[in-house]
């Protein structure tokens, strides 16, 4: 008998909460090698593991490796449950979200919007990946700096979201109206932007608790904000309180990791 999928899904969240960082890569492979060498490509579990490794080379910037990953899962959803399905949607957002990170924006665009048509047609309009998938494509949008575009997006999920009152949606809402703050940092509007931060953070704090890498998101954004107007003080205490925290749940080389890190040392750099 098969070794169940959650079994194999609960050991990848012990390695990432237990696992020092320098030991974790090491661990991951492991656990992927054996679910791999135990569901074949007729088995849709096989998928859930790829994207789960698929996402961790994403993160750490082994993009070729996670290519390979997700590719693969989606060629197994494809073949097994065909393309109007959900699951298969969040594997075309994560080639996407790579797509993304490597700078290859058309590739993205495409992969995201068909994600966000397959969630329309398959999903309550208000479910959550519906939702995340046009933070997704708002982000890439923010990359390519269309930011009317982006900012559209972010808008109507935070529209969507505020009205529903579940834990889940909560901090759904209050992830996109931080992104919607980002955008709004680009376009120089600043007030909106700072008022927007510091309600994501209350609604992070109460939900999550001011260790979460959300939390630490935002703080991040806010940095930028104090800074723009002119409270160094103010931006390298939001940048070293989001370093201090990613520092300490996504660890030194997780991508927010390092730019929480670049920021406070560029500030600390002007402030000498």
């Amino acid at each position: 008998m098969k070794t169940e999928l959650s079994v194999y899904l609960e050991m990848i969240d012990k390695a990432y909460l237990q696992c020092k960082p320098e030991d974790f890569d090491g661990m991951l492979r492991s656990i992927v090698r054996d679910a791999l060498a135990e569901y074949g490509h007729d088995d849709l579990r096989r998928a859930v593991i790829l994207n789960e490794w698929g996402g961790y080379c994403r993160n750490t910037h082994k993009f070729k490796a996670s290519e390979e990953a997700f590719l693969e899962a989606i060629a197994i959803q494809k073949e097994l449950v065909g393309e109007m399905d959900p699951d298969y949607a969040t594997s075309l957002n994560n080639l996407a979200g790579l797509y993304r990170l490597s700078g290859e924006y058309e590739k993205s665009e495409e992969l995201f919007m068909k994600t966000i048509q397959i969630y329309r047609e398959t999903l309550p309009r208000g479910h959550y990946l519906y939702m995340s998938s046009l933070n997704n494509l708002a982000l890439l949008y923010q990359g390519m700096s269309l930011y009317e575009e982006a900012a559209s997006l972010l808008q109507e999920a935070a529209d969507i979201l505020k009205m529903k009152e579940n834990s889940e949606s909560q901090v759904g809402y209050a992830t996109s109206i931080s992104n919607l703050a980002a955008v709004f940092i680009k376009m120089t509007r600043y007030r909106e932007s700072e008022a927007l931060l510091n309600e994501a953070l209350i609604i992070y704090r109460k939900i999550l608790g001011k260790e979460h890498p959300l939390f630490a998101a935002a703080l991040n954004n806010l940095g930028s904000v104090y800074f723009a107007n002119g409270d160094p003080q103010g931006a390298k205490a939001s940048f070293k309180a989001a370093f201090e925290i990613c520092m300490l749940k996504l660890g030194p080389s997780h991508p927010e990791t390092i730019k929480a890190q670049k920021n406070l040392a560029h500030l600390e750099a002007l402030l000498q």
